[in-house]
């Protein structure tokens, strides 16, 4: 049975696309070996749950979720050639495709003010990964 409203692609595009990212990231990070390759990023389900279930509980008129690429980099440095990881972070969007950076925070006594509404809650691989996978890429 197919549902029509799925992205899904054919495993062969997904391991080419794969094997495309790792020779394109290969050489323009710290990594040392093809091991230390970042190769995706592990997102659990009840995360994911949580995120839907936390904003429509406060209201907020979520559309989808967007992911950045972000770059850990050690702490007192700006230098993009220390990075340590690279990973995800989410941010709801709106029906007008706008990121939902803010959101309202909910007391006692109702509306309390503001916090970040960006999430940061993947595991990257290569420190969480099924090294089996043909998506992983062993050499």
């Amino acid at each position: 049975m197919s549902d029509s409203n799925r992205n899904v692609i054919p495993l062969e595009t997904a391991i080419k696309r794969t094997t495309a990212w790792r020779a394109f990231i290969k050489d323009k990070g710290p990594w040392k070996t093809e091991a230390d390759l970042p190769r995706g990023s592990y997102i659990p389900v009840q995360d994911i749950l949580d995120l839907v279930h936390d904003y429509r509980h406060r209201g907020i008129e979520m559309e989808g979720v967007r992911a950045y690429f972000t770059c850990a980099l050690p702490d007192g440095t700006d230098n993009m050639e220390k990075c340590m990881e690279i990973s995800l972070i989410f941010v709801p969007v709106d029906k007008d495709n706008k990121d939902i950076l803010e959101i309202p925070t909910i007391g006692k006594e109702g509306l309390k003010g503001t916090e970040s509404g960006v999430e940061d809650f993947t595991k990257p691989c290569p420190s969480v990964c099924d090294v089996d996978s043909p998506l992983y890429g062993k050499s």
